[in-house]
Parts: structure tokens; C-alpha cells; sequence
């Protein structure tokens, strides 16, 4: 049986965070472990699952309890670079951006927010 992950991209708008979208992530052990230590050395992950935050929005709230799951976690603006950083692109060039989608139509840079967003992270969950 395989591990899908299911992620919700939150923007800080004004102080408050927003459900910005939810890409559709492909299969990839090594991406998950780097993320959550899932399928794979925990030791190895950015972090080890840390929840949901206690200020999701919503709509991933729902949609976290809808599908359940397990591993949930997230990640910063600062861990979504370090992530980026050892991604690197894949064996055909793939960047990150094309794994989890533009935001605002950039890469997922901070100097290329909106003057009112202040922050953005990935929520996420696996399934089996």
C-alpha cells in the first residue's frame, strides 16, 4: 500500500492566516522524509510531525478531519526554503515550485509576497 500526503497552503494576511490553496504533491518517500521523517529516518526530517496548528484555518481544519490521516504536521516559511534548498530538482530538473505550485505566481519566496502578507506555510497529512 503507498503514502500520498495531503497539503494546504496558509498565507498571513493582515495578521490572520488564510487557506491559499491545496496542490496535488506526487509520490515521493525521499520528499516525505525530508518534510516528517515518513517513510523514512525521523532523524533525517526538517522536523518531526508537529500537529496541526493550533491557528489553522478552517478549511484545512475540515478537510483534516474529513480525510484524517496521520503525521500531521507543517512547515515554515523558513523550512519551506530549506526544503527547496535540498530538493534542488529531481533527476528531470523538477523545482520545488513545480512539486507544490507557484504562490502568488513566484517562486516560494518571501520577497515576492503581496505587501499584506506577512507569512506562509504548508499544512500536511499522509494517508496509507
Amino acid at each position: 500500500m503507498g503514502c500520498d500526503i495531503h497539503v494546504h497552503t496558509e498565507v498571513k494576511i493582515d495578521g490572520a492566516w488564510e487557506h491559499y490553496g491545496s496542490p496535488n504533491v506526487r509520490r515521493c518517500y525521499a520528499l516525505f522524509q525530508k518534510m516528517a521523517g515518513v517513510r523514512g529516518d525521523v532523524t533525517k526530517a526538517l522536523s518531526p510531525p508537529k500537529g496541526i496548528p493550533p491557528d489553522v484555518t478552517k478549511l484545512t481544519q475540515f478537510m483534516c478531519d474529513y480525510e484524517q490521516g496521520h503525521s500531521h504536521s507543517y512547515l515554515s516559511m523558513r523550512e519551506i526554503r530549506q526544503l527547496s534548498e535540498w530538493w534542488g530538482g529531481d533527476s528531470v530538473g523538477e523545482s520545488i515550485e513545480i512539486q507544490f505550485g507557484y504562490l502568488f505566481g513566484n517562486e516560494w519566496q518571501e520577497e515576492s509576497l503581496p505587501e499584506r502578507v506577512t507569512d506562509f506555510r504548508w499544512v500536511f497529512w499522509f494517508d496509507n
